[in-house]
């Protein structure tokens, strides 16, 4: 699944569960909770549910608030590939960034 398709399903009118859909959730506390859980976890099968959980939050709370968070994901790794801190970057994956609109 690209990330675009998977941050899509986590758009707001897509959300049942009602602390998703409370227009007053606090979607920050919640993300932050997430990331104590995952510190928390003592097996590699609870690692792997408490980081995918951290990544559904922060989709949700990145649609919720209006950031395109796989725009936003293309652009920090652009920068990092710039910083150097990336050896290399596919840029033929991303959308309409390339390497020279970051150099």
């Amino acid at each position: 699944m690209e990330l675009r398709e998977f941050v899509d399903i986590y758009k707001v009118s897509n959300l049942r569960h009602s602390k998703c859909t409370n227009p007053n959730h606090d979607e920050y506390g919640h993300l932050c909770e997430e990331v104590i859980e995952l510190k928390a976890a003592t097996n590699m099968t609870a690692f792997a549910e408490e980081l995918a959980d951290v990544v559904i939050i922060a989709a949700m709370y990145a649609n919720k608030v209006g950031v395109d968070l796989a725009e936003a994901l293309e652009s920090k790794t652009l920068k990092n590939y710039r910083n150097q801190r990336l050896a290399a970057v596919d840029v033929t994956k991303f959308g309409n960034k390339k390497i020279t609109d970051f150099v």
